[in-house]
């Protein structure tokens, strides 16, 4: 458990770069955000992909990535459609 000082100062500079979601091994995940909303927020969709992830990895097919690029671009289409933080 994080009862000193240190260990929240730890954790706090992992997530550094903008980055809002930690995983923490056998600990679960610590989320942080601007308001609580925004931490549920980004919660709730970790959880849907962790979920997808292993439906995927259920299949015991090898899995297939899309192109780096397409990636890119759709994360910038993201943030610019809503006008979100860049988060990710």
């Amino acid at each position: 458990m994080a009862l000193s000082s240190d260990e929240a100062a730890r954790q706090a500079k992992l997530l550094v770069d903008g980055k809002s979601v930690l995983l923490m091994a056998n600990h679960g995940v610590l989320v942080v955000g601007a308001t609580v909303a925004a931490a549920f927020d980004e919660l709730y969709y970790f959880e849907r992909a962790a979920e997808m992830l292993l439906t995927c990895y259920s299949t015991g097919k090898p899995l297939r990535f899309m192109p780096h690029a397409t990636a890119e671009l759709t994360k910038r289409q993201w943030l610019e459609y809503g006008n979100f933080p860049a988060i990710i």
